[in-house]
C-alpha cells in the first residue's frame, strides 16, 4: 500500500537513548482509527471479522490487498463511539497494533521499529508501560514487536492471497449505493469482490487448488461477509434521520 499508513501522522524510529523514558498509556480510546472507512484485515482475520464487517479486496496500482468495511462515507468509522469505544466483538489487527509499525528506511530494505510519536497516550512522564528498561527492551515492548513482525508475515501472505484472486480474473469492481432520506445520496466504490459466477466457471485444476490451499474457504467467508452492509446501514442511519438504502452492488464503480 503506498503512502503513509491510514492514521498514522508522525512514524519515527524507536530509538533506546532518545526514547529511554518513553511510556504508553494502554486506553481503550479508539478515535485514532475514526476518520476511516476501511482498514487492512490480514486473511488469517477473515473467521472473525466476517462476523461483523463487509471484507473487500483494494487495488492501489502495485498489489491488492483485503480491507474490512467500517464506514459508508468518506473518513467515518461507524463503529467509534463518541466515548472513542470499539463498539464491536474483533477489532482488526491492523488497529490493535498502533501505535507501533514496523517501517524501512530511504534506500534501505532493512524493517525498523517505529512508533507514531503523535500519539496522545505516549509520554515521558512515567505514566503506563515503560518501552525501555535499563537501556534495553522492556517485556512490553518486546512483546509489542512480536506482534508487529507476526502482522508483517499475515500482511505479506495476505497480498499474495489477494493477487491471486486477481489473476485468476475472479475480482470484479463493486459500488455500494446509500440515499438518505435527509442528506445526499452516498457512493461507496473503489473496492472488489469475488464474481461467483467468474469463480464457478475456473478451470476444475484451479477450482481444486483454491480448495487445498485454503483461499476457497477464505473465498465464502468474504462472500458471506458482504451481507454485513445491512449492519453498516443501520449504524448510519443510527446518526442521521432514518436512512433508505439500496443493496451494494457489484459493477463499474
Amino acid at each position: 500500500m503506498q503512502g503513509t499508513p491510514v492514521f498514522y501522522k508522525d512514524i519515527v524510529p524507536l530509538d533506546r537513548s532518545r526514547h529511554a523514558t518513553l511510556c504508553l498509556m494502554q486506553r481503550a480510546d479508539y478515535r485514532y482509527a475514526s476518520e476511516t472507512n476501511s482498514i487492512f484485515l490480514a486473511t488469517v482475520e477473515f473467521s472473525q471479522a466476517c462476523r461483523e464487517y463487509p471484507i473487500v479486496f483494494a487495488d492501489d496500482g502495485k498489489v491488492v490487498f483485503p480491507l474490512a468495511i467500517v464506514g459508508l462515507r468518506d473518513a467515518e468509522n461507524v463503529f467509534i463511539t463518541q466515548e472513542g469505544a470499539w463498539d464491536a466483538t474483533y477489532v482488526p489487527a491492523y488497529v490493535r497494533r498502533y501505535p507501533f509499525i514496523l517501517s524501512t528506511q530511504p534506500d534501505s530494505e532493512i524493517l525498523t521499529v517505529c512508533v507514531d510519536r503523535s500519539y496522545p497516550n505516549l509520554n515521558n512522564e512515567q505514566r503506563g508501560q515503560a518501552l525501555f528498561e535499563g537501556g534495553t527492551e522492556s517485556a512490553f515492548l518486546k512483546e509489542s514487536i512480536e506482534f508487529l513482525r507476526d502482522f508483517q508475515t499475515q500482511h505479506a501472505l495476505s497480498v499474495q492471497i489477494a493477487g491471486r484472486l486477481k489473476e485468476l480474473g475472479i475480482l470484479e469492481p463493486m459500488q455500494a449505493n446509500v440515499e438518505l432520506k435527509a442528506g445526499p445520496r452516498l457512493n461507496l466504490g473503489g473496492f472488489f469482490v469475488v464474481n461467483r459466477q467468474r469463480l464457478t466457471e475456473l478451470p476444475d485444476e484451479q477450482l481444486v487448488a483454491l480448495v487445498r490451499d485454503g483461499s476457497m474457504g477464505l473465498i465464502y467467508l468474504h462472500l458471506n461477509s458482504l451481507d454485513n452492509f445491512a449492519r453498516l446501514i443501520d449504524r448510519l442511519a443510527a446518526r442521521t434521520v432514518h436512512p433508505l438504502a439500496s443493496t451494494p452492488t457489484a459493477g463499474n464503480a
